[in-house]
């Protein structure tokens, strides 16, 4: 028959398993005031850490700046969307797609259409933005969409808590996060650049959450003696998201100048699809 304290000490464990951290015994048979001694570090509680920083933090870095390097690619693809609705698609395949077997580029009686179809050479693209006010507001939605949908999210946030709790609010927003993901993704073969706007601003909504309730989580699971430690860690996958979604969208990595807009735009749809990689 187990005695006493062995019993104390096998209640105890559970308790530490069920917390994801181990607590230091204490020498003088006193197991009621182990609660308060400092807790050591597992690799329950690594893997659990590890694994809601990447999932909720890392996409925040990478959503931010998945726009960032491609920024002239995803604006010439806009322009070739305008195009195509504009002045119908002998235009368009042939000032976007380097067409020259559908005779000469037809005049326009549009100025309107002249502004989204006209070629831009490599050494004026910085002035494509201020010689066309609509696209700059398209552009400036399609960057202000994702604090938008955080800004709105991050008010509900106390409504998630209360009603599913913060573990099952996580697995809520990671199925908002698949839905922005695919509208974000999918919008170069739908030809629609608002599909963009829809999918970053569901992606916002879906950073809001994770910016609070993430670290809520990994204080709770986590002994006072190292929160300090473990909340630190959703900021370095923060860090590594950003880093990524940069080097990821380097021009030279989207096909560079030799490649016509439309792959262009086909490689930057696969790029902003690598967030999936935290599902």
């Amino acid at each position: 028959m187990a005695t006493p304290a062995i019993q104390a000490t096998g209640n105890l464990l559970h308790e530490a398993e069920d917390n994801l951290f181990i607590k230091d015994l204490p020498s003088n048979g006193d197991w009621k005031s182990s609660a308060t001694t400092k807790g050591r570090l597992t690799w329950q509680l690594i893997f659990a850490v590890v694994v809601v920083s990447f999932g909720t933090w890392f996409p925040i870095g990478y959503s931010y700046a998945s726009t960032n390097t491609p920024q002239a690619i995803i604006i010439e693809w806009i322009r070739s969307v305008k195009c195509a609705r504009l002045a119908g698609p002998v235009a368009f395949s042939q000032v976007f797609f380097n067409d020259s077997q559908k005779g000469p580029v037809p005049a326009y009686d549009d100025a309107m259409q002249d502004i989204w179809c006209k070629a831009v050479a490599e050494n004026e693209e910085h002035l494509v933005l201020s010689e066309n006010a609509e696209l700059n507001r398209i552009w400036a939605i399609v960057g202000a969409t994702v604090g938008g949908g955080a800004l709105l999210s991050l008010w509900s946030t106390n409504w998630w808590l209360k009603r599913f709790g913060s573990k099952n609010t996580m697995l809520i927003n990671n199925f908002i996060g698949v839905v922005g993901t695919v509208l974000a993704s999918l919008c170069v073969e739908a030809a629609s650049f608002e599909m963009l706007i829809v999918g970053r601003f569901i992606w916002g909504v879906n950073i809001g959450i994770s910016i609070s309730v993430p670290p809520m989580y990994i204080a709770e699971i986590s002994p006072a003696s190292l929160r300090g430690a473990t909340g630190t860690f959703p900021g370095v996958c923060f860090v590594g998201g950003a880093f990524t979604a940069v080097v990821l969208g380097l021009p030279q990595l989207l096909g560079g100048q030799n490649v016509v807009v439309r792959e262009q735009a086909v490689f930057w749809s696969l790029f902003l699809s690598c967030i999936f990689i935290r599902y």
